[in-house]
């Protein structure tokens, strides 16, 4: 059996972590930074102490698309659930304008062909590490931009095959990444409205298929 899953799902996610300090240092004031006690103070950090790290838990809903070309093409849907742990800190080097960006994730599907007579599960973990270099231009807003590199390993099972049915995969990415970040507050409460994009530059995925490697 040999299957090419495309999945594509869109979430919408609710961030339920918020920053916490782990050293009460100095704070940024404004959209510059500036030197306080021969210590550079982030810009990015504006409103919070320098050298926290963010710790933030995301879910996710949408829906999945897996392709099936096995014998003959079938498109098979259902819904996707997904969840992400994001954490996000002030590197010790560059000034305070670059942080260190991690992220682990994983997505389970549960889908049908346009028949109804066949099933399918596809599951996935990813775990990302990579750099941003930040700038603050306004009181509000951050941006930052950078790469990162990714992995990920996951399966798709045919509950219908009953020759080989399922099919795991392996991969690796280099990405471009950008971010974009307001802060407002709201019911007394700092409150993060943030966009990222990662754009796969370079990358690969293996998995094994009728007496070899896809």
């Amino acid at each position: 059996m040999r299957i090419f899953p495309l999945v594509m799902s869109m979430y919408g996610a609710w961030v339920l972590g918020t920053a916490s300090a782990k050293a009460q240092n100095d704070t940024c004031h404004g959209s510059d930074a500036h030197e306080t006690k021969a210590e550079t103070v982030c810009p990015h950090f504006a409103g919070r102490p320098q050298n926290a790290t963010e710790h933030q838990w995301m879910w996710g809903a949408g829906r999945a698309n897996v392709l099936d070309t096995y014998l003959s093409p079938l498109e098979y849907t259902g819904l996707d659930l997904a969840v992400q742990h994001r954490t996000e800190r002030a590197a010790h080097w560059g000034g305070g304008r670059v942080t260190v960006l991690s992220m682990y994730g994983g997505h389970a599907a549960y889908m049908k062909s346009p028949t109804d007579d066949g099933k399918e599960w596809d599951a996935e973990l990813t775990a990302a590490g990579g750099l941003l270099y930040n700038w603050q231009p306004a009181k509000h807003w951050r941006f930052g931009a950078g790469g990162t590199v990714e992995g990920s390993g996951g399966f798709t099972y045919n509950t219908r095959g009953s020759n080989n049915p399922a099919q795991g995969r392996l991969g690796i990415s280099l990405n471009a990444t950008g971010l974009a970040e307001y802060r407002f507050t709201l019911w007394h409460r700092t409150a993060t409205v943030r966009g990222m994009a990662d754009v796969q530059m370079a990358g690969g995925q293996v998995g094994p298929g009728e007496g070899g490697l896809l």
